[in-house]
């Protein structure tokens, strides 16, 4: 398994050549590896290009989270064939926004399906005690349900500003657009029905 002190120098070389903050193409990590070889030429000798900067830009991640490196960063995958040099601490953040949302999404799953169920049922025709149980359950549901709800409202919204930014938009305005999605949204409805 490769090691992230084999892969330092490489990562401290890349990081010259393209700052955080530098957009780069699968061509640019390619060749910067050509020229600098030292650690990356087993990568060079991959013949699908897709896997061999898939390996390239491992590796040079893998270097680029050193201790010993100023400051860590990590390449991020903004499009096919587009990458962007970040900071890892960004990187790291939003990645685990993503998680957020998506373990959150999956637990709110059976929640938001036995509320359903509840919400099905004809409680007049229930003894009152079976009602007193299913209002109890919907109670514990609704309780599990609201932390749960907010901790995916946030990681979406995560998930909707990393989207606008690897689309090539700066942070500031992606969390702008996220805000106004939901004006925009019933905007969008009332065009398309107009449209008819």
């Amino acid at each position: 398994m490769a090691t992230a002190d084999k892969f330092l120098p490489a990562a401290q070389a890349f990081k010259k050549a393209y700052p955080i903050g530098t957009q780069v193409t699968a061509g640019d990590i390619r060749d910067f590896a050509r020229r600098y070889k030292n650690g990356l030429d087993s990568d060079l000798l991959i013949a699908d290009e897709g896997k061999m900067i898939g390996s390239l830009c491992r590796h040079i991640n893998l270097g680029a989270q050193h201790a010993d490196i100023t400051e860590q960063y990590h390449i991020d995958k903004v499009s096919p064939g587009k990458y962007e040099v970040v900071k890892l601490a960004d990187h790291v953040n939003r990645q685990a926004s993503v998680a957020v949302f998506k373990s959150t999404n999956a637990a709110m799953k059976p929640l938001d399906s036995n509320r359903k169920a509840i919400d099905a049922l004809n409680v007049a025709d229930l003894d009152a005690d079976m009602a007193a149980q299913i209002e109890e359950r919907r109670k514990e549901i609704d309780a599990a349900a609201t932390p749960l709800r907010q901790a995916a409202i946030t990681g979406l919204t995560e998930v909707f500003v990393l989207r606008l930014m690897h689309a090539g938009r700066p942070e500031e305005d992606a969390r702008a657009i996220v805000q106004a999605l939901p004006s925009l949204t019933k905007e969008l409805k009332l065009l398309n029905q107009l449209r008819g």
